[in-house]
C-alpha cells in the first residue's frame, strides 16, 4: 500500500506558458531519483498539459490525471478530493496565478482540513495564501509580508530555494573566456511571441553595428508550446542561426554562452547558475518582481518585452555589451554566488518532513544506493 503521495496542481498551455509545469517537474525528478514509489507517490492534476510534456511526466515516474477545461471549480475540488483520499498522508503542491483566494480556501477545506498544501508563489498579492507551505526564490521575498497571508505556514524563502533541473547540477562549467554562444529563448511556448521580432531585430544589431560573431553562435531555442516556428525556423535558415526546438540539452548550451536574451521566468535562476549575463524582456507583470531583483545584483537588465520601445533598450543594450568583455565578465562574476543548485534538494526535505520522515527516509536511501 502506498503511504505517501505529493499531488501537483497546475497548467500548461500556449497562453499561459509552461514555467509553472517546469518549476514542479524538478521537484517530480527529485524524488522519483531518490525515493521509491512505495514510500513516496507523485501524481499530476492538470486541466491543460501538452502531449510532450506529459510523456515527460510519466517518463519521469509521475501519474497524470487530466481534468475536463469545462470542470467547474466545485467539480474540480470533489475529483481531487476523491484521488486524495486514496493515499492517507498527501501534500498538494499548488502553481499557478488561476487559483485566486476562493478556490484556494476551498481547496484547505477538502477532506477534513486534513489535506497539507505547499503553493509556489512569486508576488503574494492575495490577502490569504491557505497553505501549510509557501516556496518563493525570489531575492527579496521576505520583504513580501508572507507572515500575514500565511501566518501559520512554514516559508521558505529566498535565492537558497531556486529551482535548477538535475541537468545543471551535472554539467561541466565553462570558463567565461571560452564562451561564444548568445542563447535567445522565451520559455515553453513564448507567450508574447518575441522570438521572431527579437531574432530579427539581433541580426539588424549585428550587422548595423559590424560586430564580431559567428552566425552559429547565435543559439535560438524554442518549446513545444511556441507558435509560428516555421517561420522561426526560415529566418534562422537565412540567417544561417542555429534554431533548436525542443531542447534536450539547455545545460550544456547556457554553459557555453556568454550572453542571452529570454524572458524571466523559470530560466532565471538557471541562468543564474550558470553564470550567464542576460537581457531580460517581460512579457507580464508576475515577472517584474524577480526581473528587478536580479538586475540589481549585477548580472542582468530587465526591459519591457510588451512595447517597442524596450525591445529597442535591450537591442542597443546588446550592441554595446556584446564588444564589453570587462563588463561581461563582471556581470557573469556578478551572479556567481547567487544559486547554489540544491534548492530542490532542500524543498523536498521539507516536504518529506512534513509528511511523515521516519516512514519515508529509510526507503530513500535504498533508492539512492541504486542511482
Amino acid at each position: 500500500m502506498l503511504i505517501h503521495s505529493v499531488l501537483f496542481r497546475f497548467d500548461a498551455a500556449s497562453e499561459i506558458g509552461l514555467g509553472h509545469a517546469f518549476r514542479c517537474a524538478a521537484l517530480i525528478e527529485h524524488i522519483n531519483n531518490y525515493y521509491s514509489k512505495d514510500s513516496l507517490k507523485c501524481v499530476v492534476i492538470s486541466k491543460g498539459l501538452p502531449g510532450f510534456l506529459q510523456k515527460k511526466l510519466t517518463a519521469m515516474g509521475a501519474d497524470v490525471v487530466l481534468l475536463d477545461d469545462s470542470l467547474s471549480i466545485t467539480a474540480e475540488l470533489e475529483q481531487i478530493s476523491t484521488i486524495t483520499k486514496n493515499f492517507p498522508n498527501t501534500m498538494l503542491i499548488l502553481d499557478g496565478y488561476q487559483f485566486d483566494q476562493c478556490y484556494r480556501q476551498k481547496l484547505a477545506l477538502l477532506n477534513n482540513n486534513l489535506l497539507k498544501i505547499a503553493v509556489f508563489d512569486d508576488t503574494n498579492d492575495l490577502e490569504k495564501l491557505y497553505c501549510h507551505l509557501v516556496i518563493n526564490a525570489l531575492p527579496d521575498a521576505e520583504k513580501l509580508g508572507y507572515q500575514y497571508s500565511a501566518p501559520n505556514a512554514q516559508h521558505l524563502l529566498g535565492l537558497s530555494y531556486s529551482i535548477v533541473r538535475q541537468e545543471y547540477l551535472s554539467q561541466k562549467s565553462t570558463a567565461f573566456t571560452e564562451r561564444n554562444l548568445i542563447v535567445i529563448n522565451f520559455g515553453g511556448s513564448d507567450i508574447g511571441g518575441l522570438t521572431l521580432p527579437v531574432i530579427k531585430g539581433v541580426a539588424e544589431v549585428l550587422k548595423t553595428n559590424n560586430l564580431d560573431y559567428s552566425a552559429k553562435d547565435i543559439v535560438v531555442i524554442t518549446g513545444g508550446g511556441c507558435q509560428g516556428i516555421e517561420n522561426i525556423q526560415l529566418f534562422c535558415k537565412k540567417m544561417n542561426f542555429r534554431h533548436v526546438h525542443q531542447c534536450e540539452n539547455m545545460a550544456e548550451l547556457l554553459s557555453q554562452s556568454r550572453l542571452a536574451i529570454c524572458a524571466p521566468g523559470a530560466i532565471v535562476y538557471e541562468l543564474a547558475y550558470c553564470q550567464v549575463p542576460s537581457l531580460f524582456l517581460t512579457v507580464a507583470d508576475n515577472q517584474l518582481l524577480s526581473a528587478k531583483a536580479h538586475q540589481e545584483a549585477g548580472w542582468s537588465y530587465v526591459f519591457d518585452g510588451r512595447c517597442a520601445s524596450g525591445m529597442t533598450l535591450a537591442l542597443n543594450k546588446l550592441s554595446i555589451l556584446w564588444q564589453d568583455n570587462q563588463q561581461l565578465e563582471k556581470m557573469s562574476a556578478s551572479a556567481a554566488d547567487l544559486v547554489d543548485g540544491k534548492g530542490v534538494t532542500r524543498i523536498v526535505e521539507v516536504l518529506v518532513n512534513i509528511l511523515h520522515p521516519s516512514d519515508i527516509i529509510g526507503k530513500a536511501v535504498n533508492k539512492k544506493e541504486e542511482i
